[in-house]
């Protein structure tokens, strides 16, 4: 008996454009951006232990959406005899890196941030605090 074939994923909307508009605002994305955008290459385990909070799942889902949306590429390399995986932009995931410093840009533009903020991680701000929703 042949073994039964994993269905393929498959983003989230015919259109790619809102497919990755929704990946883009999915909790946790922006940040793994980030780190490849700093690190060029990251391995799993290092970004997990980089994003505070975030379950192995949850990482694994948001890699996976990249990965599908071609922001990113899974890079195997042999060391040793073993195999270390890692993940990378791609070329379309160079782009986010402007996308992102833009996005950065505009709210310092509209809402008087400090300007310091187009060059700090998201992650490691004083600002990535959830506010009340009265306020």
């Amino acid at each position: 008996m042949p073994a039964r074939e994993k269905p393929q994923k498959r983003l989230y909307f015919k259109c790619k454009t809102l497919s990755l508009i929704h990946i883009l605002g999915k909790r946790w994305t922006i940040d793994v951006m980030e780190i490849l955008s700093s690190e060029r290459k990251a391995q799993f385990n290092y970004m997990l232990k980089r994003l505070n909070g975030v379950t192995p799942r949850a990482l694994s889902n948001i890699l996976s959406d990249l990965s599908m949306a071609q922001v990113i590429q899974k890079v195997e390399t042999k060391k040793h005899g073993a195999v270390h995986t890692s993940y990378s932009l791609t070329d379309k995931g160079r782009i986010f890196e402007d996308f992102i410093r833009s996005s950065k840009q505009l709210g310092v533009d509209l809402y008087s941030i400090d300007a310091g903020c187009v060059n700090r991680n998201c992650r490691e701000c004083e600002l990535n605090t959830l506010t009340s929703k009265s306020g």
